[in-house]
């Protein structure tokens, strides 16, 4: 029967416990898991496996190894490719039905222009966007946002990002106050601020652009 090739990561791996080598006994401890037993040459590795999948060695051989490995491969690209694109769906349901759409579209720039991660850039807005949207007397952000947290939703929010060691406001976080309305301006042509309780526009965005300052 043919031995079974020897991973290339336990060349410097050596047998820590009490183990016979499976075809003559002779003890195998302290020999490298690379080597073969210097009784019977059997390799060190085949009695590994042996030990760890006693029926490892009872399988058939693979006709086209090579083939099935990439048919493997592609099956899980496929898996992950399904996996991510599902999702990115979740997550557009998720901004569509949040009421939040204009956090979403200030954030966008601030990590565009200044490198910032996406969540610190949305934490810099959030707590204004909550605020700006509950403004709307005859609007039903303020009960739906009370609905999620029936405390002071944007006090919270600016509470959390503090513990996460976020900036505070746009000016900790280094974005110069006259850079404010081109922001504005390239958040209004977002898509994620159709999806917003209020009607949003480059005049919305430098109002939270400001508020967060």
């Amino acid at each position: 029967m043919t031995e079974p090739v020897t991973p290339i990561d336990v060349a410097h791996t050596y047998v820590a416990a009490s183990l016979p080598c499976r075809r003559c006994g002779y003890e195998l401890y302290g020999l490298s898991a690379a080597g073969r037993c210097p009784e019977c040459g059997t390799a060190v590795w085949t009695t590994i496996e042996r030990e760890l999948d006693p029926d490892a060695t009872c399988l058939p051989q693979l006709r086209n190894p090579k083939a099935v490995g990439n048919g493997l491969l592609w099956a899980s690209a496929c898996t992950f490719t399904a996996a991510m694109l599902l999702g990115a769906h979740f997550g557009g349901l998720a901004i569509e039905n949040s009421n939040l759409g204009a956090a979403h579209a200030c954030a966008f720039p601030l990590s565009g222009h200044f490198g910032l991660a996406h969540g610190a850039a949305m934490a810099l807005v959030l707590a204004q966007v909550v605020d700006w949207n509950s403004s709307v007397s005859s609007g039903s952000s303020a009960a739906r946002y009370g609905d999620l947290y029936p405390g002071d939703l944007p006090g919270r929010l600016r509470e959390l990002a503090e513990m996460a060691g976020l900036a505070a406001n746009l000016r900790d976080a280094g974005i110069p106050e006259g850079v404010l309305p081109r922001l504005a301006d390239e958040a209004a042509t977002q898509w994620f601020g159709k999806f917003n309780p209020r009607p949003f526009s480059a005049a919305a965005a430098l109002e939270i652009y400001q508020a967060a300052y």
